[in-house]
């Protein structure tokens, strides 16, 4: 923790240890206080606030209390190697943040503004699990654009402290250094501060990363899969699958514009420049996929069978990360108990419906360019997960999300195959096929269309070779011989 002394304008060392010098002390060593100001800056001499700048950041960070608080860093404040730090994330300048700090301050202001809190330090108290209160701390090195700041002071009070190394028109609160000492004129008190410097924060960070192997993340994995189990085949009855996109969207002659796409044909993944751990993979997809979802629904779908536990405090740190890895603006703040997704988070089903519907007005010829563009979306099997997360996606099997999707992906796979027969072209559906096999090698009605499209080609040893190596698979999984209308194709060339 940052350690502070008396020094100098009239502060005594009893100053700084009764109640109301502690809290003057908190003020730069503690979210709340910080989001009073909202905006400070630290002047004076530049090495001394830089410094201390980069000592509040890494208490802030590691800090006990702040299970989800969410810090950004901004410039030479912090060096790429601290982004090990949890709850941490590391940018070169505003530009990639403005929006996402802007979004969050908005939220979080009008969330207070609703119930006529006063900050959200009162808010917290109210509601300690309300998720419009996660805070976020902003250190930079730099101010932050005009635009932006004037934003952020509109939106005071909100769940956003901002920290700047050097003075800015827009600053609430100011705090002066001199080479030794850190000076609150407004309340005529003088501190030493104790900082940190960028050598320093590289140790820390490489002690972090020592900590913090694989093989441990993968412990930690396991033991919490076989702490929360599965409910069993018995359980209630599922809900259907509900639509991709948001409801009622009108069809558009271009596709789902998005920021972030969340990957579900195939490995479900979220795309970003910060990979995201299992659960809040899990999480943004659900989010996602549902584009509005209740809490406890939440709750329910990605801690699968935990027997009715509360994971509020779970899926609020959960959020923290998501937040942080793709943008507040992404994933609103919870109002009323309900999460929904940004209007540019999408997902690939989106994609993929778009240009299925869009290839039924066009002609065959046309039309097969849109069932390709959606085929090439598919990278293996839908709604695949690892199985040491498996209580993180009950939802996929639960709500039925992954076969519904293999069986249409293989109809779409097996229309385009039959455009492409009707064209002439049985070499591009080949193509396209076995890109799809190989995704759901199990599926007998692309397998049927592989095999015809070898047949139009004239290659019967190679539609055997199909027949074959599905009638091994199915023996390998245990489903018995191949559907009848398989068999009848090959007796029917043989």
């Amino acid at each position: 923790m940052v350690r502070w002394a008396a020094s100098r304008v009239g502060a005594r060392p009893s100053d700084l240890t009764s109640p109301m010098g502690r809290r003057l002390l908190s003020r730069v060593r503690t979210d709340p206080d910080l989001e009073a100001d909202g905006l400070t800056a630290l002047t004076g001499d530049q090495t001394v606030a830089e410094d201390l700048a980069r000592s509040i950041l890494t208490e802030l960070t590691l800090s006990p209390l702040a299970e989800t608080l969410r810090v950004i860093g901004i410039g030479d404040v912090v060096d790429e190697d601290a982004k090990v730090l949890e709850h941490l994330t590391v940018v070169d300048s505003w530009d990639g943040i403005a929006e996402e700090v802007r979004a969050w301050a908005t939220q979080s202001h009008e969330a207070l503004t609703d119930q006529g809190w006063p900050n959200a330090f009162i808010g917290r108290g109210h509601d300690p699990d309300h998720d419009a209160f996660v805070p976020i701390a902003v250190v930079a090195d730099r101010p932050p654009p005009q635009e932006l700041a004037e934003a952020l002071r509109a939106c005071q009070p909100s769940a956003v402290a901002v920290v700047v190394v050097g003075d800015f028109d827009a600053a609430v609160a100011t705090l002066r250094f001199e080479p030794d000492t850190l000076n609150f004129d407004s309340v005529d008190l003088a501190c030493t501060p104790q900082v940190l410097d960028g050598d320093e924060l590289a140790d820390l960070s490489r002690i972090v990363v020592a900590a913090a192997s694989p093989e441990e993340h993968l412990v930690m994995e396991e033991l919490l899969g076989e702490y929360e189990s599965i409910v069993s085949s018995n359980g209630s009855a599922t809900s259907s699958p509900q639509p991709s996109g948001p409801d009622d969207e009108e069809q558009d002659d271009t596709p789902p514009d998005y920021d972030v796409l969340v990957r579900l044909l195939g490995d479900i993944t979220v795309d970003g420049d910060r990979p995201l751990k299992p659960k809040a993979t899990a999480v943004v997809a659900y989010i996602a996929l549902r584009r509005s979802v209740s809490t406890e629904r939440l709750e329910e779908a990605c801690w699968f069978g935990s027997d009715g536990s509360s994971h509020i405090k779970r899926l609020h740190d959960t959020m923290t990360e998501a937040r942080g890895a793709i943008g507040s603006q992404h994933l609103p703040a919870n109002r009323k108990g309900t999460y929904i997704a940004g209007p540019r988070l999408r997902t690939d089903l989106e994609v993929f419906d778009w240009h299925v519907h869009r290839a039924a007005d066009l002609d065959p010829a046309e039309a097969i360019y849109h069932y390709r563009a959606a085929l090439d979306l598919v990278t293996g099997k839908p709604f695949t997960y690892a199985n040491v997360a498996r209580n993180s996606y009950g939802w996929v099997d639960f709500e039925h999300y992954a076969t519904t999707w293999e069986q249409r992906v293989a109809g779409i796979a097996q229309a385009c195959a039959a455009i492409h027969l009707d064209l002439g072209e049985p070499t591009e559906a080949i193509s396209m096929l076995r890109g799809i096999i190989h995704a759901i090698p199990l599926n007998s009605g692309v397998v049927e269309s592989l095999m015809r499209a070898h047949i139009a080609h004239d290659d019967r040893p190679a539609a055997e070779s199909v027949y074959n190596e599905h009638a091994v698979a199915l023996v390998q999984a245990k489903l018995g011989d191949p559907a009848d209308s398989i068999e009848q194709l090959r007796a029917s060339v043989t």
